[in-house]
C-alpha cells in the first residue's frame, strides 16, 4: 500500500509541477516584454494648428521638456505650462510659470522645458 501512495505523490507533482513551471515562464516573459508594467504615457492632445514633434517627462519628478511647435499665422509667446496625468485635464489646471518664455514663429518647433526639475 504504501508503493501506491508514493506513486501518487510522484504523479501528482509531476502533473501539476510542470503546469506551475509553466506558468512561471509565462509570467516571467510578461515581465520581460514590459505588458505586466504600468506604462508611461505616450500621447499628446492639442488644438488644431499645434503640434509636438517630441517630447520626454521626468519620472515622478514633475519636469517636462517639449519640442511644441504651431501653425498659427502669427507668432506666438508660451509663459505657462503644465502636465497632467488625465485624458482630458480640466482647464482650471494649475500651470507653471516658465523661467524662459519661448517665443515661437508661425511653421517653426520650439522646446519648451517647464515643470520641477
Amino acid at each position: 500500500m504504501p508503493k501506491k501512495m508514493a506513486q501518487s505523490a510522484m504523479e501528482f507533482l509531476m502533473t501539476y509541477g510542470w503546469a506551475l513551471l509553466i506558468m512561471v515562464i509565462i509570467i516571467a516573459v510578461l515581465f520581460y516584454l514590459g505588458i505586466l508594467q504600468p506604462k508611461t504615457p505616450n500621447s499628446l492632445i492639442f488644438s488644431p494648428g499645434f503640434s509636438a514633434s517630441s517630447f520626454r517627462v521626468g519620472n515622478g519628478t514633475g519636469a517636462f521638456e517639449l519640442d511644441f511647435g504651431h501653425a498659427k499665422g502669427q507668432t506666438i509667446r508660451v509663459t505657462k505650462a503644465g502636465c497632467s496625468m488625465q485624458e482630458i485635464p480640466a482647464l482650471t489646471q494649475s500651470l507653471t510659470n516658465l523661467t524662459n518664455p519661448v517665443v515661437i514663429p508661425s511653421g517653426t518647433h520650439k522646446w519648451i522645458i517647464g515643470g520641477d526639475s
